[in-house]
């Protein structure tokens, strides 16, 4: 595997293991004991809420990563030169799993009385959200395990004159079976996290039917973000050197490439431009969609007004509406258009802010 590949992943499970370590530094084993709060103020031994924002956010990413790159795989599998994404499937892929193991941890870290977690699965109860949640985790992770070992048979397969040792052949010759459960797996994992939060007892209903869409979307805008903030980043590393992307380099490639076509680099962050807009402009009308449905409704204009004029004014306008909707539509527009890698990996910064 790519040393820098594994760099990531290794980044990645410092972040998760530290969030964790962190949690549990307050009272090791109190986090054992089930000294967790699930309410505000959040004054036990253990921030659950930390931990929960947590494994949504790699989640979230993480699956979107995986969908959005399996999708390309999948439309194009008997075209793969169409694909534009074709000489970094694996790499996306790799990125996918790599952002998900944070997201384990922190699901461990935040089960309630870990010792007894086991409970949850020994009477297994097919109405509970939550329970299924675990269940679809464990599902994409052997789904996105399958899709690396598919994609390294693919390889091997092209370099050893379509020779392939083992099980690998096995896994190679169903990968668009395993790259279709894998999508599948991800967006009802998707689903139902929104559903989760969407459904809790504390909130108005309004919520549930909205947050397994807004997840939904919301991993193909996160995951489009995190491959457009990687793939410059690791295209500048390899090459040893940051700079800003002008026409004239992208023309100066292009020609020592001697391509421009579906495969090239400057075509893959055109690609990421244009795919990032579209999923932004879509997060942005559910998001005001469902807030006209809200302030327009007698019994949650509470709710809007809360978000638009009072307390969580100031996150929502400027974390949502700016950081996360705005700027990106600007940005990934401009980069679009000027084929800029340098703009994309902004783009994809001010998104996953967002």
């Amino acid at each position: 595997m790519n040393k820098l590949l594994l760099a990531w992943t290794i980044v990645f499970i410092i972040i998760g293991g530290g969030i964790l370590f962190y949690g549990m530094s307050f009272n090791p084993s109190g986090w054992f004991q089930g000294l967790v709060t699930f309410t505000e103020p959040n004054n036990a031994p253990i921030p659950w809420g930390l931990l929960v924002i947590g494994y949504m956010f790699f989640g979230v990413i993480g699956t979107g990563v995986s969908t959005y790159n399996s999708l390309y795989e999948l439309f194009n599998k008997n075209h793969k030169e169409r694909n534009p994404f074709n000489k970094i499937s694996l790499r996306n892929e790799w990125l996918a799993l790599a952002v998900l193991v944070p997201g384990w941890i922190m699901v461990f870290a935040s089960v309630y009385k870990p010792g007894n977690a086991m409970y949850i699965y020994l009477s297994f109860r097919d109405t509970s959200r939550i329970a299924w949640n675990g269940v679809l985790y464990a599902l994409v992770g052997i789904g996105i395990i399958a899709e690396i070992l598919a994609l390294i048979g693919e390889k091997i397969k092209e370099e050893n004159n379509g020779k392939i040792p083992g099980i690998l052949k096995i896994i190679a010759d169903i990968d668009a079976l395993i790259v279709g459960y894998a999508i599948l797996a991800e967006l009802i994992l998707d689903a139902n996290l929104g559903a989760v939060f969407g459904y809790l007892s504390t909130w108005v209903l309004e919520f549930g039917s909205f947050m397994p869409i807004l997840f939904v979307v919301l991993s193909f805008y996160a995951g489009i973000a995190m491959i457009s903030f990687i793939s410059p980043l690791y295209s500048w590393i390899r090459k040893g050197v940051i700079q800003p992307v002008t026409a004239q380099t992208n023309v100066t490639k292009a020609s020592e490439s001697g391509s421009a076509g579906p495969g090239s680099e400057d075509t893959q962050f055109k690609i990421l431009a244009r795919d990032g807009l579209l999923a932004t402009i879509a997060v942005g009308f559910l998001i005001f969609w469902w807030m006209w449905i809200t302030a327009t409704n007698q019994e949650t204009n509470i709710w809007a007004d809360l978000l638009l004029t009072g307390s969580w004014a100031s996150v929502f306008w400027g974390g949502v509406v700016i950081v996360g909707i705005i700027i990106p539509i600007i940005l990934y527009s401009i980069a679009y258009k000027k084929e800029s890698k340098g703009l994309l990996f902004v783009s994809a910064i001010f998104a996953l802010l967002g």
